[in-house]
């Protein structure tokens, strides 16, 4: 009878520390603009040093789960240079991305045109009668 209530015990006490666990994290959302105040779909947001990330919506848009210990993220976009942003206190943060493009002063084109000569073949078909 003791080891069934012992059992009883201990199961409930992993479920409640399961549940506790669970609600220990938290999360974030935000939205990634560039400098033009334009949205970036397709941005990466990750917790450095996790496997744990998120990629903006078609607005921006972007929520991610977090652990307590979590305390900045990394958001990075293809043409624009990548950001660590300290998210300790906050729910909703807005990440700003400046381009890792420079303007270019000028443009040089190169072509290459290839000509094959076409090969003509006759063909002699004789009628017998």
């Amino acid at each position: 009878m003791r080891i069934k209530t012992f059992n009883r015990l201990l199961v409930l006490l992993m479920l409640l520390t399961t549940a506790s666990a669970g609600f220990a994290q938290r999360t974030l959302t935000g939205v990634v603009l560039d400098t033009d105040g334009n949205t970036l779909p397709g941005a990466t947001v990750v917790v450095p040093g996790t496997t744990r990330g998120a990629t903006t919506d078609i607005d921006g848009n972007f929520t991610i789960r977090l652990e307590p210990a979590d305390a900045e993220i990394e958001v990075s976009f293809i043409g624009y240079m990548s950001r660590k942003v300290n998210i300790e206190g906050v729910d909703f943060i807005e990440v700003t991305l400046t381009s890792a493009i420079e303007q270019l002063d000028e443009v040089v084109l190169t072509a290459l045109v290839i000509k094959r000569e076409s090969k003509a073949k006759t063909v002699q078909i004789s009628v017998s009668k």
